[in-house]
């Protein structure tokens, strides 16, 4: 079974994802660096600050987590926490420095990281 950005990436030439603010060649998913390591068969919680970052990460973790949660945009941090619970999340993905709202949350532990803040 072949990943959905070697799909896309095999796409009719000038082809793109579209953001509010940029874009992306088809073709360049080639050079997209999958999400591996600790993603691999995890239970992921995705939250980014737009559409093409989401879509993009979707694409890295293709083929390596075993769920996916998808949050929006605007989801408030305070929010994360029950979501991560209900949706047995063990891995956070985002692009948002803010997303636990005071450092990094931890859905396994179910603490927050504040020795990350230290750093």
């Amino acid at each position: 079974m072949r990943a959905l950005g070697e799909v896309l990436a095999g796409a009719a030439p000038g082809r793109r994802l579209h953001g509010a603010e940029r874009s992306l060649a088809f073709a360049d998913l080639r050079q997209l660096t999958p999400l591996d390591g600790p993603v691999s068969g995890a239970r992921v919680l995705l939250v980014t600050g737009d559409q093409l970052s989401a879509a993009l990460a979707l694409l890295a973790l293709d083929g390596h987590a075993a769920a996916i949660v998808l949050c929006p945009p605007d989801l408030a941090p305070e929010h994360l926490p029950v979501i991560a619970e209900r949706a047995g999340a063990d891995t956070l993905v985002t692009d948002r420095g803010d997303a636990s709202g005071t450092g990094y949350w931890s859905p396994s532990s179910g603490e927050y990281r504040r020795d990350l803040l230290e750093l």
